[in-house]
């Protein structure tokens, strides 16, 4: 049977995949028996946050539903929002945070 998709560590000298990123690679997302050509290299910092942005719906025990429970706050003002992502993306220029 086929693996499935997985990030694996690597030590390669080759450069992040992320625009404009130079940093040297630690990671890669692809299959271990597929083609490496195939993967996605990543640095450790671009990782994180690909990590970090991984939508609700997506983690292990979702039940891919929306409900009222599922609201993200953003810290600085109180704003909910459905996603993390649109969160995080909201507290960049959050107007409560600049004044705080």
């Amino acid at each position: 049977m086929p693996e499935k998709q997985q990030i694996m560590s690597v030590s390669l000298p080759v450069s992040c995949e992320t625009y404009n990123c130079f940093k040297k690679v630690q990671w890669a997302i692809g299959r271990p028996d597929g083609p490496r050509e195939l993967w996605n290299y990543y640095c450790d910092d671009c990782m994180r946050d690909v990590v970090s942005n991984i939508p609700a719906e997506l983690l292990p025990g979702s039940d891919n539903t929306s409900t009222d429970a599922d609201t993200f706050t953003c810290e600085y003002c109180g704003k909910a929002f459905k996603s993390n992502q649109a969160v995080v993306t909201h507290q960049r220029f959050c107007k409560a945070k600049e004044d705080g």
